[in-house]
């Protein structure tokens, strides 16, 4: 069963790189991906030196703060590995999924900036060894609208 996974990847690969529209995205994808990644520390570094809005979120205090950075962690990580095994299978898929989470993190800057906000009191920094090394390995706190990680999972769920 593996060595037909194997096989068939291979072989919609193979037919994937041969056609040339299809590398001139795949390479312009990657390329687009490489500068959204690379600016991230630098946006985020500028997002938490301004002032922003603190919301009173009355639902918000009603939930008590927990500490939940490991089943978050294990949650999105598998879910990346699932995307990439299907990737791996589909060519298409991965060209679908990566411009779609570019356009995502593009979305992302534009909303952070458009809405400033203050970290709600209390707020337990999610500790991802992964997602916290684009960030420049300090932990942000006001990247708040809209969420990184909910956003990455719905949009594999998608």
């Amino acid at each position: 069963m593996l060595k037909e996974f194997i096989r068939s990847s291979k072989q919609n690969w193979k037919k994937a790189w041969n056609e040339p529209t299809f590398r001139k995205k795949i390479a312009i994808g990657f390329f687009i991906l490489v500068l959204i990644v690379a600016f991230f520390p630098m946006f985020f570094h500028y997002i938490e030196q301004r002032s922003g809005y603190t919301i009173n979120d009355w639902v918000l205090l009603q939930i008590p703060a927990v500490d939940i950075s490991v089943p978050i962690f294990i949650l999105i990580w598998s879910t990346v590995l699932l995307a990439l095994i299907t990737a791996f299978k589909n060519p298409q898929f991965l060209l679908t999924l990566l411009y779609a989470y570019c356009l995502l993190c593009i979305g992302r800057y534009i909303s952070i900036s458009l809405v400033p906000l203050e970290a709600p009191q209390g707020l337990i920094p999610l500790a991802d060894p992964l997602s916290n090394q684009a960030y420049g390995n300090v932990f942000i706190t006001k990247d708040l609208f809209f969420s990184g990680h909910t956003s990455t999972l719905f949009l594999i769920y998608l």
